[in-house]
């Protein structure tokens, strides 16, 4: 049986709030903080910079947040495009190009 991690079993308003501070800071001060007491703006939780990338990883509050970007995006590609056969070469790419900056940059993977 595969055991939850601490950060999905939080309630969602929590989760909500490590994915925030994720989104704006480094792992390593997210660690920092959410070791805080929750009355100094922590969750008085202990993790680890590896647990916290994978929560945000895998945390998705809306599903269906890529499907309705890709379908906006799609006249835009089309209408710039002679040949439509590269668009995976192109998105897949596009796609390597941004996970090695966020590591990089050390950053969260945005969504």
């Amino acid at each position: 049986m595969r055991k939850i991690s601490k950060l999905a079993a939080l309630p969602l308003a929590d989760q909500n709030l490590v994915i925030d501070l994720c989104s704006k800071q480094p792992y390593d001060d997210v660690v920092i903080l959410l070791a805080q007491p929750r009355l100094e703006g922590g969750l008085d939780l202990k993790t680890s910079r590896s647990a916290l990338c994978r929560f945000a990883s895998t945390f998705h509050p809306d599903p269906d947040h890529l499907a309705r970007e890709v379908k906006r995006l799609m006249p835009l590609l089309e209408s710039t495009s002679i040949d439509p056969t590269v668009f995976p070469t192109a998105i897949r790419t596009l796609l390597e190009q941004h996970i090695f900056s966020q590591l990089a940059a050390n950053e969260p993977f945005g969504v």
